[in-house]
């Protein structure tokens, strides 16, 4: 991932990461145990669950850069002489 600037930038990558590396974890012990045909409901409602969480980390980061773009149109628009 990409190297962050900010604190809250490093928090939010971090928790995308933390999400994203979870879910590879949890991916391969679920293919283990269905090539070995033990694989249950439980993994599928697993998944969904990471699922939805690396979603909402993706949404706060969203979220997080449309805040600093309006930030910056602000401060460029308060500037004077700024057309």
């Amino acid at each position: 991932m990409a190297e962050a600037n900010t604190p809250v930038q490093a928090a939010a990558t971090d928790e995308i990461e933390a999400a994203w590396h979870q879910i590879v974890r949890q991916l391969s012990a679920t293919d283990h145990r269905t090539r070995h045909g033990s694989a249950t409901e439980n993994d599928e409602a697993v998944l969904q669950e990471m699922r939805i969480t690396l979603g909402l980390a993706f949404a706060g980061e969203v979220l997080r850069l449309a805040g600093l773009i309006q930030d910056l149109r602000r401060t460029a628009t308060s500037r004077p002489g700024t057309p």
